[in-house]
Parts: C-alpha cells; sequence; structure tokens
C-alpha cells in the first residue's frame, strides 16, 4: 500500500532541476575520473573537492562574505599543461598538487567511467587545479586536451569539439568573449537558493579549460581569471 500511495504521488520535474543533476552528474565524473586515474589529490582534499564540485555547501550559508570582484597576481609559479593562470581573485591561493589522469571522449563529452581508454580511442589528459579562499571556497581550473586514436575522421578539432559542448552542458550563457588563451563562454547554473558561474574557455590548438567554483566567487571574479590564463 505504501508503494501504491508513492507512485501516485504528482511530483513536478523542472527543467532546471534536470539541469541541475546533469551538472552534479558532471562534476562527479570529473572528481571521480581524478580519483580513478592516480590523482594525486589526498583523501582529505578529495573530500573537499567532492563538496564544492556538487554544490554540497554554500559559503554564503556559514558566514563567509563573497568576495569583491577583484584580481591580483597568481603565486603559482608553475605551468598548468602549458598555461600560465596569471590573475586570481583576491584571496584565493594554490592549494595542494595538481591531479592529472586520462580519459576517453565520445560525442557524449568526456567519459569518466574508465580511467583506461581503450587503445586507439579517442581521449582527454585532463589535469585540475584547485585554490582555496578560506574554508569551503574553492576554484578550480581544468584543462582538458585532446589525445586523437587511430581513427583519422577523429582528430584533435572533433575531440575539442565533443569536450566542448561537454563543457558547457546544463548552463545558461551569459556571454562571450575574447581572452588570451582563445574563445570564453561565461555560464550561469541557476539553482533554487543561489546562482554559481563557470568560464569554458575553446582555444586555438582544441584544447578546452574550464574555470568553476562555489557560488560565492562571482561571475566578474571567474572572467578575470580567464582573462589571465595564457600560453
Amino acid at each position: 500500500m505504501r508503494d501504491k500511495n508513492l507512485a501516485a504521488w504528482d511530483i513536478p520535474v523542472t527543467d532546471k532541476f534536470l539541469d541541475s543533476v546533469r551538472r552534479g552528474v558532471r562534476r562527479r565524473k570529473l572528481l571521480r575520473g581524478a580519483a580513478l586515474g592516480g590523482a594525486v589529490l589526498t583523501t582529505a582534499a578529495a573530500f573537499t573537492v567532492a563538496i564544492a564540485l556538487t554544490g554540497g555547501s554554500d559559503p554564503t550559508q556559514n558566514g563567509t562574505p563573497p568576495a569583491a570582484p577583484t584580481a591580483r597576481p597568481s603565486t603559482a609559479d608553475k605551468t598548468l599543461d602549458g598555461f600560465h593562470v596569471t590573475r586570481l581573485p583576491e584571496g584565493a591561493v594554490p592549494a595542494g598538487a595538481d591531479s592529472t589522469y586520462t580519459a576517453a571522449v565520445t560525442e557524449q563529452g568526456l567519459r569518466n567511467e574508465d580511467p583506461a581508454p581503450a587503445a586507439g580511442a579517442p581521449k582527454a589528459s585532463v589535469t585540475i587545479r584547485r585554490f582555496n579562499r578560506g574554508a569551503g571556497v574553492e576554484l578550480y581550473v581544468t584543462v582538458l586536451r585532446p589525445e586523437p586514436g587511430t581513427d583519422p575522421a577523429v582528430g584533435a578539432a572533433q575531440i575539442g569539439d565533443w569536450l566542448a559542448r561537454w563543457a558547457v552542458q546544463g548552463g545558461t550563457l551569459v556571454r562571450t568573449l575574447d581572452v588570451p588563451a582563445g574563445t570564453a563562454r561565461v555560464l550561469a547554473d541557476v539553482g533554487s537558493e543561489t546562482t554559481s558561474h563557470r568560464v569554458v574557455i575553446s582555444t586555438p590548438g582544441h584544447d578546452v579549460i574550464t574555470i568553476e567554483g562555489n557560488a560565492a566567487f562571482t561571475a566578474a571574479e571567474l572572467e578575470t581569471v580567464a582573462r589571465g590564463v595564457t600560453i
């Protein structure tokens, strides 16, 4: 009887709800790929990443106010898979070592279910760097670099297009702008209580760079980071 009563419930499922689920799945798959692919995150850091990427905590709810949309020179002194991250939001600092793994890529985007792509399959290297601005306020810059397989019809341009389409899924386009690394799309992820933002950069070399974090980071701050990503 209980099952029948539950089945009779008429619960509306909105497009925004479905989009939020898809975003959570995409981010959890990215994190799972880092964990399974031999990433160098510690257990504690991986737990923190999981909270941030899935939107499990909102720093604005525990007394941490969003910072003003300003930026400062990055303290990072090494490249992120060939790219320099030269500007960061005020107060954000690199945290821990970068995470790197390789995953297969299909028309559906990055496939993190298996950290070891089949021989000859199209794939991409994934390199993630985390920045902290206080407890639970985290920013991630990820470089997705295409690695063509044996099929000549699926080159770096095609893989890059698949990655870019996958990276923008679920977001509402706010605007497009030119940045030193390529063309950036600023997207809004509208939730029931907060709205977060992310930036997806497509480079001339077909690499894809994503910049995202908690809702505590404004669109202007993420744009500033995007303008500071250089080769």
